[in-house]
């Protein structure tokens, strides 16, 4: 019966989890799995359940710290005892000798002294699916307590994320939005890169900026400067190796629709982060900034360098997924997981704007 059971539920959620998190990436969705709480918390003649649901539990909560990092929200919902007819059935001919006292008994162990209906699981489902749970993820929804079957433990509070993206805090990076990322002819064209994500990303940038603007005082635009006495050999030699000619033309070097308004601060950087040789971070330092949310390009290079020599320098990182892009939508993926594990917190910008009552 053991063998059985883990047999079918561990390999079946995984099996699933796999196709629907594939699926979910190129249309876009959560994912969500309901299970039975008794048999997570362990009860009497329930050892096979208990160790193949707990299982289930694990794979869930990996699968979100995963997922987390692409937009992809996973919960785990924990329904307890639910009015159903195999439900009830269960309960008075297991446990209870009559079918009256099937029915009371464990009502009475509850806070509210009743069973949960599936209008209220089905209610809360629709609010794990819905926008109103966008901040939700790597959760466990329990609908009962230790000792009854009506409590609710919700993980969505943001006042964590809020508090480290506060406006007088923080300061909103956009690195390299320029040209030679961005169009035709550029060192990314060049290198055979499809730039349609990063033409598309402005135009994300430039919406989010409309409403940061209203609360943001801190916007700071970096730009990649090629200057002759500052140039890099080992670069260089890395783009002989991979045989790209990184033929330099002026006019690449400027921003591509994403533009500095009044009063933004722009930074020539020379490296991969504005951290090496530039006044970046005395600037931040001089305003008192804690928090950096990162954007631009590209996630897998001057965006995870400069997430990483953030972190190294004590700042709170914070990059929402989709204000950024990568060469690649595999190298985007794997950058943002990294950064999510050791250097920052991946987000979306609907949360900033939702911190920022926007």
């Amino acid at each position: 019966m053991f063998d059985r059971m883990v047999a079918v539920n561990l390999p079946g959620v995984l099996h699933s989890l796999k196709y629907a998190i594939s699926d979910i990436e190129k249309h876009g969705g959560q994912y969500r799995y309901s299970v039975f709480h008794c048999e997570v918390k362990g009860s009497a003649g329930t050892s096979a359940d208990c160790a193949s649901k707990n299982g289930v539990e694990g794979i869930m909560q990996a699968a979100a710290i995963e997922c987390a990092p692409f937009g992809i929200r996973v919960n785990t919902v924990h329904p307890g005892l639910i009015t159903t007819r195999v439900a009830e059935g269960h309960v008075r001919v297991c446990y209870y000798d009559t079918p009256e006292e099937g029915k009371k008994a464990p009502a009475e162990s509850a806070p509210l002294k009743r069973y949960g209906s599936l209008e209220q699981e089905v209610a809360l489902m629709l609010y794990l699916v819905s926008d109103e749970s966008r901040y939700c993820t790597h959760g466990i929804i329990r609908l009962m307590v230790e000792k009854g079957l009506c409590n609710e433990e919700v993980i969505m509070d943001m006042s964590n994320l809020r508090s480290k993206v506060a406006p007088e805090r923080s300061a909103l990076i956009i690195i390299d939005m320029q040209k030679d990322y961005c169009s035709e002819g550029g060192i990314f064209h060049r290198m055979g890169y499809d730039i349609k994500s990063a033409k598309a990303l402005a135009a994300r940038l430039n919406d989010f900026l409309g409403h940061a603007r209203k609360v943001l005082k801190n916007i700071i635009h970096v730009k990649m400067t090629k200057i002759d006495s500052l140039s890099s050999s080992t670069a260089l030699e890395q783009y002989r190796r991979l045989g790209v000619n990184r033929q330099y033309d002026p006019a690449f070097s400027e921003f591509y629709e994403v533009l500095p308004q009044e009063g933004e601060v722009v930074i020539p950087k020379y490296r991969h982060s504005p951290f090496v040789s530039t006044y970046f971070d005395q600037l931040l330092r001089i305003r008192q900034i804690q928090t950096l949310i990162v954007t631009g390009l590209a996630t897998n290079v001057c965006v995870e360098s400069t997430a990483r020599d953030g972190f190294a320098r004590d700042y709170h990182v914070v990059i929402p997924e989709d204000l950024t892009e990568g060469t690649s939508l595999e190298a985007k993926k794997w950058s943002l997981s990294n950064i999510n594990l050791f250097f920052g917190e991946i987000v979306q910008s609907q949360d900033l704007l939702r911190c920022w009552d926007l």
